[in-house]
């Protein structure tokens, strides 16, 4: 069999199978074609000896199983992108999240189908604009900011220094709660499918759960770090446990109210001693990792899967899920992202503005190159496949607006600003900041003359926020 070849059911047996990744791999090989299913789908089985494909070429095949599906929907007369039968949806800014559920959540499947938005402002009134891709992106990247906010009460934050969401058991409480879980699935599944990438990482915990893996001990450090350390401390105690008062049960604070779970039939009866202690920590980990967070998991890949098929989940590890969903966790190429920039409002490759743009970001830190990112697309990383796969398109816009102040209003003029080459060497430097329309992944940037002005105009931007325009 050539290296790299797929192998058939009937030859599995054949196989010499042995562990080729960690319990954090989506893949691990087993003697039982079984169970060894339930981690990848029958035709992703590779040959002893070769690893799973990098997180990379896992992507690129998920684009293409996306790209295929488009084309299987273009053929079969649905819309897959803007047109007359797109889905057409108006959203309040101040109830993007309500709007968008009671308007998409019944949707399923079909939201696959192009959305064309049209947002109302904060005051009431229609807000300007065509939705040309850009607005529905922004509507995406809204909606998940408000609903995965710690603050909505969905989703909670991993007390880790990553900072991961997790989903906040009080939410079954609330109002539609599983239901609201279920639709961000969905919006996630929206965003997977058309390429946009949202600023959020999930638990390792929750996404192994979701795609229908078991956590284990080990795993609980990940999720609530204080309760591993005690329950190792309650393993490794060097006196009689009795002493500790503990039984088998753990208690929960919803609301303010304190709600008592028993880990098995009767275990509010049951001390935990030194003889059944280790039953007692599987049984919490238990709990926090899988029967806990089930109802969620359920609910969130239910909606996901609205969209995205199960078969192209199983290619995934979490890891790997995170990276599909905000991008790759690496410095910036420069070089790739200027290689696949456009230019519009009279700047091109060859503008001086932009070749001194493109000088001023190499010299940036990692980190303020993630920050300008961040303040151009909304998302602080690149896709994981390269700026060829940024939708839309990174592009730097010629910004030749002067403010003009008739109180108490600030509108903005565009005018004409062709200046000869010599006056650009000299004088007095552009005041304006730079502004970013983050719909369309649009960097409107004024004509600076100087390096130097450049540079401190752009870290203002990107660190204060300011300058942000709505298209």
């Amino acid at each position: 069999m050539a290296p790299h070849q797929l192998c058939s059911r009937s030859q599995l047996s054949l196989l010499p199978w042995t562990p080729r990744r960690n319990d954090f791999s989506s893949l691990f090989y087993h003697a039982s074609f079984a169970k060894c299913c339930l981690f990848i789908p029958d035709e992703v089985i590779y040959l002893d000896g070769f690893s799973k494909p990098t997180c990379k070429s896992v992507v690129q095949m998920f684009r293409e199983f996306v790209n295929m599906d488009k084309v299987s929907r273009r053929t079969a007369g649905e819309v897959v992108g803007p047109g007359s039968r797109s889905v057409e949806i108006v959203i309040r800014r101040g109830h993007i999240v309500e709007d968008g559920f009671q308007q998409l959540n019944s949707l399923g499947s079909r939201l696959k189908s192009s959305i064309h938005v049209s947002f109302i402002s904060e005051s009431g009134l229609p807000e300007a604009g065509l939705d040309y891709g850009g607005l529905s992106k922004e509507f995406l990247t809204d909606i998940a900011k408000a609903a995965f906010s710690p603050e909505y009460g969905l989703f909670s934050q991993t007390s880790t220094s990553d900072r991961l969401l997790t989903p906040n058991t009080d939410a079954r409480f609330l109002e539609n709660g599983i239901q609201m879980i279920e639709f961000l699935g969905r919006i996630v599944g929206k965003a997977f499918y058309e390429g946009i990438l949202l600023d959020y990482s999930f638990s390792h915990v929750f996404v192994q759960k979701m795609l229908g893996r078991y956590s284990f001990l080990g795993e609980l450090s990940t999720l609530d770090p204080e309760l591993y350390r005690n329950l190792l401390y309650v393993k490794h105690y060097e006196g009689d446990v009795k002493e500790l008062s503990l039984d088998f049960t753990v208690t929960e604070e919803s609301f303010g109210q304190h709600h008592v779970v028993e880990l098995k039939p009767g275990g509010k009866d049951v001390c935990v001693t030194d003889e059944n202690k280790l039953q007692y920590i599987h049984l919490i980990a238990d709990y926090k990792l899988n029967r806990q967070i089930l109802p969620f998991s359920n609910a969130f890949y239910r909606g996901l899967t609205d969209l995205i098929s199960p078969s192209w989940l199983k290619l995934f590890n979490a890891s790997e899920f995170n990276q599909l969903l905000s991008g790759g966790n690496h410095d910036i190429d420069v070089g790739d992202l200027r290689n696949n920039a456009r230019y519009t409002g009279g700047y091109t490759e060859g503008s001086r503005a932009v070749k001194i743009f493109w000088e001023v970001i190499t010299g940036f830190e990692p980190k303020e190159r993630c920050m300008l990112l961040k303040f151009v697309t909304s998302c602080s990383r690149a896709p994981l496949l390269g700026f060829k796969y940024l939708q839309p398109t990174f592009t730097i816009h010629k910004d030749c607006s002067r403010k003009t102040k008739f109180m108490p209003y600030t509108i903005d003029f565009m005018v004409s600003c062709d200046v000869p080459l010599w006056a650009t060497f000299g004088g007095q430097d552009v005041e304006r900041l730079p502004s970013a329309s983050t719909c369309y992944n649009t960097l409107k940037l004024p004509t600076y003359k100087r390096a130097s002005t450049m540079r401190a105009k752009l870290l203002y931007a990107i660190n204060c926020n300011a300058g942000f325009e709505l298209s």
